[in-house]
């Protein structure tokens, strides 16, 4: 469950947005991934489905990559979940 709590609109998605960019260019994958899982977290807690399915996607990539074996079910689940009629892996 997101644990988003901010008395500004957009204040989450904001911050978590400049954690993204600030990890893009790094070497730390799992790093990576995990702050994409939570700016897709943000975005739905924002209403904005339509746009958190991309970044849990580069982050099930960035995961497999690093090879973890144990996170890429939760994403594809989670991908699944905001995507029900795509059909990811």
């Amino acid at each position: 469950m997101p644990m988003i709590r901010s008395s500004a609109p957009g204040a989450g998605r904001l911050s978590t947005r400049e954690a993204v960019v600030a990890l893009e260019e790094t070497d730390f994958l799992t790093d990576r991934a995990d702050v994409l899982t939570d700016f897709a977290d943000v975005l739905l807690v924002a209403g904005r489905a339509s746009e958190a399915a991309d970044a849990p996607e580069l982050a099930l990539s960035l995961y497999e990559l690093k090879g973890d074996v144990v996170t890429p079910p939760r994403i594809r689940a989670a991908i699944a979940a905001i995507r029900p009629t795509d059909g990811i892996r």
